[in-house]
């Protein structure tokens, strides 16, 4: 093998490693949460919407919308999404969540 073969050999080599570590660094990147926390309106409506398949709401936006207006009425949304997920989408016990635990403005 000549030396420019072994130098092309080692050339490539350095550079397969390289390449392969710029890839494995970028997908950890990607997979080390650079997303913002879950919202206890984004819970709410993935379980509603992702799990349960609930009719209420058209689509996630609509659902978020109304979370969040349901807060500013004084609904608590952490307590409403840990009864969601209890209620294992049962459509009842989803109502009855929202009974306890929705809006209380009487307006």
């Amino acid at each position: 093998m000549t030396t420019t073969e072994q130098w092309m050999r080692a050339f490539h080599t350095k550079c397969a490693g390289a390449i392969a570590a710029a890839a494995l660094l970028m997908l950890l990147s990607a997979c080390s949460g650079g997303s913002a926390p879950l919202t206890p309106c984004d819970q709410l409506c993935r379980e509603l919407l992702d799990e349960c398949n609930y009719p209420a709401f058209p689509d996630t936006e609509s659902c978020l919308q109304g979370c969040a207006y349901n807060e500013t009425e004084g609904a608590d949304s952490e307590a409403h999404f840990a009864c969601v997920e209890e209620a294992a989408c049962d459509t009842f016990a989803i109502v009855e969540c929202e009974n306890h635990h929705g809006a209380t403005s009487n307006d």
